[in-house]
């Protein structure tokens, strides 16, 4: 993986980046589409922080991991990261998450 972000850079006309690529499974939870507390949270966090809407089956498992990573000090202050946004805002409006969108409303109120 790290040849595909020296040839990305390459293309880029920028050097290569340095560090090294970090892959953590924990954030899974039981299984696909089936969101933990944890990204619940993650995904309240980049709403209202960032304006960021990210999606509970992939996207906001990961943020979930990264709030953690940061949380439990693996990721330091001033550490450059790259978060991968692939997309997914669609599942939010699945009848199976609405509840979250009123729920969300309803605290806001």
């Amino acid at each position: 993986m790290p040849e595909k972000a020296a040839e990305a850079a390459v293309a880029a006309g920028i050097a290569a980046p340095l560090g090294s690529v970090q892959i953590d499974h924990s954030s899974f939870g039981a299984g696909y589409a089936l969101p933990t507390d944890e990204c619940r949270e993650a995904l309240d966090l980049a709403a209202r922080l960032e304006g960021l809407i990210l999606d509970p089956v992939y996207t906001g498992k990961a943020m979930a991991g990264l709030v953690k990573a940061v949380r439990t000090g693996r990721i330091e202050p001033g550490m450059q990261v790259v978060f991968v946004h692939t997309g997914g805002m669609p599942a939010l409006f699945s009848p199976r998450f609405a509840s979250w969108i009123e729920e969300a409303w309803r605290r806001e109120r």
